[in-house]
């Protein structure tokens, strides 16, 4: 979805519903639950990891292509590459939920109204928190169009 179209500064906010970060499981049901938010959390990460690579290397044919002198900029040879190049800025601030201590491995298909709730709150704790802290809307930095930010796991809130 993100490279349908984009050409501008684009804000991106990436929801996931579990965290790859987590404790060291202590016994086989915990081993269990990590898997599983391993398993669901990896997923969005390669996706976010693999449009960051794509992103990066349409920055860099753009500044390749605009170091070239101008009369070979116009050479029709070079119009697939220079479409290529297409670039935007992109910030894509990524926010996870943190499980409780207390959930257990039943954290995948467990849906009754107190657990939503408390799912519901993390969430919006979270994006209050990411959205008081400067980092996610600051200046890129230009080296390549990509700004990745989690807040939460950047200041180790759990």
């Amino acid at each position: 979805m993100l490279d349908k179209g984009l050409k501008e500064r684009t804000l991106v906010f990436q929801v996931d519903l579990f965290d790859s970060r987590g404790e060291l499981p202590g016994n086989l049901l915990e081993v269990e639950q990590r898997r599983k938010h391993i398993v669901y959390s990896s997923r969005t990460r390669f996706n976010t990891d693999l449009y960051c690579e794509r992103q990066r290397l349409r920055h860099a044919i753009a500044e390749l292509v605009a170091e070239l002198p101008s009369q070979d900029q116009k050479s029709t040879k070079l119009s697939r590459l220079r479409a290529l190049g297409e670039s935007h800025d992109i910030a894509i601030v990524h926010l996870a939920y943190r499980r409780a201590g207390y959930e257990g491995q039943d954290s995948d298909y467990e849906f009754s109204r107190r657990s939503m709730l408390e799912h519901w709150q993390a969430g919006r704790d979270d994006v209050q928190r990411t959205l008081q802290n400067p980092r996610w809307h600051a200046a890129y930095d230009g080296s390549d169009g990509v700004l990745l930010c989690d807040v939460a796991a950047d200041s180790n809130v759990a």
